[in-house]
């Protein structure tokens, strides 16, 4: 069975930009009966670390290295790819005289295409007014966060001790006019240099603002603040932050994502038949400060201080659907990452005199930025496991087809997926080969399933 999974752009950095090339490489995954074997000697069959997978590969002539079975320029990906096995010259035997069938899934038409790229550019909006007003949130040398001007005055104009104020880049003494001088906010002296000050300190403003009715949804979680997933960094961040101030500094945030999945014919692998595929969801609770109501992944949070990715999945798994922690090890596989940015206007809907206030100083620049990296995982579940509500943050759960997801796509959908969901769902349909590279648009998806900063 072949399944495209993914496509990639690249040049050579060898040579001058004039004279460099650029190439779409469409990657794919083409799985075989342990029967099928090749018969030029310069294939080999190297085993996959971690799984119970073997890979062929072909080993290049006079070079100690190996590159794909199958590798070809190509203007029709699935049509090209259908023939490779009498392409590259080799013969395929089977011992049990075993049919392979290297067909793809038809490329989806116009209009699932456009739904999925709504559902794209729903969690990727930044005005482009906005987008241009930014400026940086700096501590230490290292910028944490994106923030509008408006923002940065407010956090400024709440704390009289000075925890934040503004700052200015030189340019080099005035000499270097093609650098401007560029404003920025940070933590001031009174915020304190170290790890315990500065987080304190911070947690005196954003604990106000939140008593004014700034910012909502608190949920007493902290979260490290770093520029960057360096496992090393987050366990020495610069400082915590509860988790529902983060887009307050447009800090970049983490989180897991799971596509809890039942394959009825796991042995065929889950690329065989989409139909053969189904998805366990949840109802997320009316109580919720964010998309009560919603249909949501199976297992979703935050990644947390002082904890791993496995960890943190290990976790959620147990606290929102009560999967045992042998039954999550043995089926979670980690399947990638999607970014984005959002820009999201201040809500009232605390009803305070604050807030009212505060969104009633005009539009522009009245909100905050979500820079969000979800780390996704591919948890395949028994079929005769029925996931359970644990932490009262789950109304329900239920199966769905992924012809239930496709239909969630459309923008008339009723019921609808939480929105940061569907950018993991769409990169899994991708990576399961359900899109074709044939696709339109297909391109465009990839290139924003990753739009905000993957860092």
């Amino acid at each position: 069975m072949l399944a495209t999974v993914l496509s990639i752009s690249t040049s050579s950095a060898a040579v001058p930009s004039w004279r460099r090339a650029t190439r779409t490489i469409t990657t794919a995954a083409c799985f075989l009966p342990m029967s099928l074997s090749f018969g030029t000697s310069n294939n080999i069959l190297l085993h996959q670390p971690n799984t119970d997978r073997q890979i062929w590969m072909r080993s290049r002539h006079s070079k100690q290295s190996y590159h794909g079975i199958i590798g070809r320029s190509s203007n029709s990906v699935s049509s090209r790819i259908a023939g490779i096995l009498s392409a590259e010259g080799n013969t395929c035997t089977s011992n049990n005289n075993i049919s392979v069938d290297y067909t793809t899934y038809p490329p989806p038409d116009d209009s699932f295409m456009d739904h999925m790229l709504y559902r794209v550019n729903e969690m990727n909006i930044i005005p482009r007014h906005i987008k241009s007003s930014l400026i940086d949130f700096v501590v230490d040398g290292h910028v944490l966060g994106r923030l509008t001007p408006q923002i940065a005055q407010l956090l400024i104009s709440n704390n009289k001790d000075g925890i934040f104020e503004l700052s200015s880049s030189s340019n080099n003494g005035g000499d270097d006019l093609s650098k401007p001088t560029t404003t920025f906010l940070t933590l001031g002296t009174a915020a304190g240099t170290t790890f315990e000050q500065r987080t304190k300190s911070v947690s005196k403003v954003m604990t106000n603002l939140h008593n004014l009715g700034y910012i909502s949804g608190w949920r007493n979680e902290l979260y490290p603040v770093s520029d960057t997933f360096d496992n090393s960094k987050l366990q020495q961040p610069l400082f915590l932050i509860e988790r529902a101030a983060a887009p307050t500094l447009g800090l970049l945030e983490y989180g897991v994502h799971i596509n809890g999945l039942v394959v009825k014919n796991l042995q065929h692998d889950i690329m065989n038949n989409s139909n053969d595929v189904q998805m366990w969801m949840a109802r997320r609770s009316q109580t919720k400060s964010k998309y009560p109501g919603y249909v949501d992944h199976i297992v979703a949070g935050g990644q947390p201080y002082g904890l791993s990715l496995m960890e943190n999945v290990i976790k959620e798994c147990m606290e929102e659907a009560g999967i045992p922690e042998d039954v999550a090890r043995r089926g979670i596989r980690p399947a990638g990452a999607i970014s984005y940015e959002i820009y999201s206007p201040i809500s009232t809907a605390s009803g305070t005199t604050a807030a009212a206030a505060f969104a009633d100083q005009g539009s522009v620049g009245w909100g905050a930025i979500n820079r969000v990296v979800l780390f996704c995982f591919d948890l395949y579940l028994p079929q005769d496991f029925v996931p359970k509500a644990v932490d009262g943050e789950v109304e329900s759960f239920f199966l769905w087809g992924l012809d239930d997801i496709v239909k969630s796509m459309d923008p008339e959908c009723t019921d609808p997926i939480k929105p940061n969901c569907y950018p993991v769902i769409i990169e899994y349909l991708i990576r399961s080969g359900v899109v074709s590279s044939d696709s339109p648009k297909y391109l465009e998806i990839l290139r924003k399933l990753r739009s905000g900063p993957c860092c």
